[in-house]
């Protein structure tokens, strides 16, 4: 089983709709790769002002499960803006000539023979020729069953290309987010479509209850990914002509990730860097709710860890 709309799975599906969409002013156009349950697919929807939501599947099967899982996301797939396209990700991002607001991808775990390579330098390149001025992506990563110095190599890979890059993070899942050439969020512009109420309560489904909630899943910005991927100076970028990621991920099948999470924590950022016109009081509570994040991250790891014995 890949997926589920369990409430670990559904946070960061629900966020990788949202959290994008949230950074940017008036955004129109959306590309959604992969398909999957159609979670992130019906966040993405419930926005207010996007005309035109394109999505890339590769396998027509997943569109036919689409039948029975209405009650899951809403029967979303047939929206006017909805559009399906059944076809590989990295081929339509190479060929088609349209260029999107925000870009979001869920591609499964690298750990998988060939989804490495919808982690390269060279896809995310192709993404970005993809979208529009300040477009914004916004990518998967896990965190398990991978190791420490794949994630290194696979946020280089990424930021290479986007050095504007941050890193959120929801319990076993990491999000790349990116502007396309500025990592600075406008709070105004957060808080106003927070408050649209189809958002707002998605997003109060997977407890976050605010802006200044949101804000403090973000785990890293620019300077922070470059002190975390620097740490191990020799990692390889992943790249079409050395899949770095493909040869080794399947061999890290027993790494957690709280191996993962006990490094990350030593890069956390102060969220509020990142961020402007945010008011004084806003300023405090993030702050607040940031405050002991490596006590509170690691120890929800050990709960699930200890749960499974």
């Amino acid at each position: 089983m890949e997926a589920d709309d369990g409430y670990t799975q559904r946070r960061h599906f629900v966020l990788k709709g949202h959290l994008p969409l949230m950074l940017m002013e008036e955004p129109k156009s959306v590309l959604v790769v992969g398909l999957g349950m159609g979670i992130t697919l019906r966040a993405t929807a419930n926005h207010p002002g996007l005309n035109r939501i394109d999505v890339i599947e590769l396998s027509p099967e997943i569109l036919e499960a689409h039948q029975v899982l209405g009650s899951i996301n809403g029967d979303v797939v047939n929206e006017p803006i909805v559009n399906v396209r059944i076809d590989d990700g990295r081929s339509y991002m190479k060929l088609a000539d349209r260029r999107y607001d925000m870009i979001t991808a869920d591609p499964i775990h690298p750990k998988i023979s060939r989804v490495g390579y919808l982690y390269t330098r060279e896809y995310y390149e192709s993404v970005r020729d993809r979208l529009a001025p300040g477009g914004v992506i916004c990518q998967w990563m896990p965190i398990y069953q991978i190791s420490p110095t794949r994630l290194r190599s696979a946020m280089k890979s990424f930021a290479e290309v986007f050095d504007s890059a941050t890193f959120w993070y929801v319990k076993n899942h990491g999000l790349f987010v990116a502007r396309y050439g500025d990592a600075t969020i406008d709070y105004e512009t957060l808080a106003r479509r927070f408050n649209d109420p189809a958002v707002r309560d998605d997003l109060a489904s997977i407890d976050i209850e605010s802006p200044e909630h949101l804000l403090s899943h973000l785990l890293m910005g620019p300077e922070e990914i470059r002190a975390y991927t620097n740490a191990e100076p020799n990692i390889p970028t992943n790249t079409d002509d050395y899949p770095y990621l493909e040869y080794y991920v399947p061999g890290d099948l027993f790494y957690t990730p709280r191996d993962n999470v006990k490094q990350l924590v030593q890069y956390l950022t102060d969220p509020t860097r990142y961020v402007r016109n945010l008011p004084p009081e806003s300023v405090e509570r993030v702050r607040q709710l940031s405050e002991g994040r490596m006590e509170r991250l690691l120890g929800e790891l050990e709960k699930s860890s200890a749960a499974t014995d």
